[in-house]
């Protein structure tokens, strides 16, 4: 049948699979295979939902996806339904074992391609360019895998997703965190470093509102401090920039608040200067405080 599981039933599923023993329980046997197959049949995205929520477990989980990670590209690339879409490159990005051989999949399925074609700021929908980019981030923890990604496209593209996309905190935060999985390895290293503008985009990020992208853009600028002295020089003063900053943001709120309780205490004084206060009631109490006025009681 190409009906979708109730939503009632399906939603329990889902929440049932946010637990690992869960999930192994009802993946173990051909758990997974008879999910995959009805999922390719119906696409539909809350069950999809509910099989990338199994594939989070790191487990035993994961490796019942090896034979199911063809289906998953393949549904990839031909889905064109965005909901489910999101549902099945999410899947993708969770498997993180080392019996995924991302290299391979990567050329056989033309996956390069895809993950180009669905970074494209205006054109694809932000919820599908926050999944690939987190699933570029799980493939480039593969060294082969991250050659390929830095013979492509898709490195000038997360940098430029950095300055279109800078209002949203989440593609932002993945973005430097699959940047960060990159810098692990000296061909991809060197090319960020001497072909892109990412320290300096970086470096801008240190003093972003965000403490979490703050965090992740000096993280990753420690590795690249570790390989080039230059470099590791200026990162050593913009964190100091960055924590001077924070200092002095921290100094003026607690001036400002000494300041305005002074203000109270000098307002408080010359209120009471010259007046006898008679004792004031519950009612009047209330009134004083909130402003209500006698027709209110």
């Amino acid at each position: 049948s190409n009906q979708h599981v109730g939503q009632e039933l399906i939603a329990l599923a889902i929440n049932l699979c946010g637990n690992s023993r869960n999930a192994e329980s009802i993946s173990q046997g051909e758990g997974v295979k008879l999910l995959m197959n009805r999922a390719k049949k119906t696409l539909d995205p809350l069950l999809m939902k509910m099989i990338r929520n199994i594939s989070n477990h790191e487990d035993r989980c994961q490796d019942l996806f090896v034979p199911h990670v063809v289906d998953l590209a393949t549904m990839a690339k031909k889905c064109k339904n965005e909901d489910f879409l999101v549902e099945v490159i999410g899947t993708l990005a969770n498997l993180t074992s080392e019996k995924f051989d991302w290299p391979k999949i990567l050329v056989e399925y033309d996956m390069i391609d895809f993950f180009s074609q669905n970074m494209i700021p205006n054109y694809v929908e932000d919820d599908v360019i926050l999944e690939v980019v987190i699933l570029v981030g799980t493939v480039a923890c593969d060294r082969k895998a991250s050659h390929l990604i830095f013979n492509s496209e898709i490195i000038n593209q997360m940098v430029e997703l950095l300055i279109q996309k800078q209002d949203d905190d989440e593609i932002v935060l993945q973005t430097i965190y699959t940047f960060f999985r990159l810098m692990q390895f000296k061909d991809t290293r060197n090319y960020l470093l001497t072909k892109t503008k990412i320290v300096r985009f970086l470096m801008e990020l240190l003093f972003d509102k965000n403490p979490e992208i703050r965090k992740m853009a000096g993280q990753t600028l420690d590795i690249v401090a570790e390989y080039d002295k230059s470099v590791a020089k200026q990162v050593r003063e913009k964190k100091f920039q960055m924590h001077n900053a924070e200092w002095c943001e921290i100094t003026r709120a607690e001036d400002g608040a000494i300041d305005y309780k002074e203000q109270e205490e000098d307002d408080d004084d010359d209120l009471l200067e010259g007046t006898k206060l008679a004792p004031e009631s519950k009612a009047d109490h209330w009134k004083n405080i909130h402003g209500f006025g006698d027709d209110d009681f």
